[in-house]
């Protein structure tokens, strides 16, 4: 019953491309636009969401209260705080740092005022507030 797979194939194959008989039964193949060279930039970042970074707090040290460790610390931070440069790392990473805040630290950080832990939404903001709340006793 029916044609034998093997004639199909072997029919098909006699068909020379010059005759353009395959043309003829298929019709050619469709057209794909070209791009346009808008298309193929980038967008500005004022029409793209941003991006959300994560800095999980084991990327980072902790600080205990102790002011002799804050430079330590704040030198630490602002290594990794560099080591991507951009403000979403900054932001990422100044929702982080009261994760990493232990002992007095964290009992300062729990003290502060609604407006004023708003206002630490930076590395540099993080580190002027720290430096003022743990400054070093100097002889």
């Amino acid at each position: 019953m029916g044609v034998r797979s093997h004639k199909v194939i072997d029919a098909l194959g006699a068909i020379s491309a010059e005759d353009g008989a395959f043309d003829a039964t298929f019709g050619p193949p469709p057209s794909v636009p070209a791009l346009s060279s808008d298309r193929m930039q980038p967008h500005s970042s004022s029409t793209t969401p941003p991006r959300f970074i994560q800095c999980k707090p084991e990327w980072l040290p902790k600080f205990d209260g102790v002011p002799e460790n804050l430079e330590h610390f704040l030198g630490r931070i602002l290594d990794i705080a560099r080591s991507n440069g951009t403000e979403a790392w900054d932001s990422a990473m100044a929702r982080t740092l009261p994760l990493v805040l232990t002992g007095d630290a964290a009992s300062w950080h729990e003290g502060l005022s609604l407006p004023v832990a708003r206002s630490l939404d930076s590395v540099a903001a993080y580190a002027k507030a720290l430096r003022q709340a743990f400054p070093v006793d100097e002889v």
